[in-house]
């Protein structure tokens, strides 16, 4: 009888993880797209993504956290399409297309998170939409917060 390799039961098993979230992540890009093609402009991108960060049920799971923020990326990346056009709110635009990339880093950031950190990773994106959302015209966009230690 033969004993398992640990080493590669654990590689085995990462790379199921992987392609699990790389699944998961792609079917809510998919589904952004639909949003973002059915919605058009959003004006509310940053109060729905509030909303998702305040659901605890989508934070329960590695998997399920990395879920949201990624629909999280599609809602504001929807926002900052629809107002790239207009020069008027360049700043605010430009921050919320940095807050759809940092959002996007932390989808693939906390699937490897326990509860701690995945809750740390919320307060982190929470604050800095709250600043966007308080940004007044003519203000430069807020600073990009560090991705969370899990």
């Amino acid at each position: 009888m033969t004993v398992p390799d640990p080493d590669r039961r654990i590689a085995r098993w990462r790379w199921g993880l992987a392609a699990l979230g790389v699944t998961a992540l792609g079917a809510v890009v998919l589904n952004a797209v639909g949003v973002w093609r059915w919605a058009g402009s959003d004006p509310s991108a940053l109060v729905r993504s509030q909303s998702v960060l305040d659901d605890r049920d989508r934070y329960d799971t590695a998997l399920e956290a990395g879920d949201a923020f990624a629909a999280i990326s599609g809602l504001l990346l929807t926002e900052a399409r629809a107002c790239a056009p207009k020069t008027t709110e360049r700043d605010r635009c430009d921050a919320v297309a940095e807050a759809a990339a940092f959002s996007q880093a932390l989808a693939v950031r906390v699937l490897d998170c326990t509860a701690p950190g995945r809750f740390e990773a919320r307060r982190v994106l929470r604050a800095h939409l709250s600043a966007i959302d308080a940004m007044a015209p003519g203000d430069s966009s807020p600073s990009l917060p560090l991705l969370p230690v899990c």
